[in-house]
């Protein structure tokens, strides 16, 4: 089995492009069963809304941003920026991310 690799929306979009025999084992490999979640009808489809219609009170209770001044190691700091623009929004998403799995959030 292969592994799992987590990489930023940024990366992804300079990936290079496929080779033809990468190309060739996605084509190859099993399909995902969808048993389990049918087609929805048009009628069903013409119901969907967007998330922010559906549950306003997430969009409006988004977490405020606030300025801080905190020390970081200078190569923690470089290898953030080395991974181009968003930098600090991506520091921000580690920091959420740890916060929730600690359970200091929730």
């Amino acid at each position: 089995m292969g592994t799992i690799v987590a990489i930023t929306d940024e990366e992804l979009r300079n990936l290079p492009p496929l080779s033809e025999e990468e190309k060739q084992i996605l084509r190859a490999a099993p399909s995902t069963p969808t048993d389990d979640c049918p087609a929805l009808t048009p009628e069903q489809l013409a119901r969907l809304r967007p998330w922010y219609e559906a549950h306003p009170e997430w969009y409006k209770t988004r977490p405020k941003k606030i300025d801080v001044h905190i020390k970081i190691d200078a190569d923690v700091l470089e290898w953030y920026k080395s991974k181009g623009p968003r930098y600090q929004t991506r520091m921000n998403e580690v920091l959420r991310a740890a916060a929730f799995r600690d359970g200091i959030n929730g």
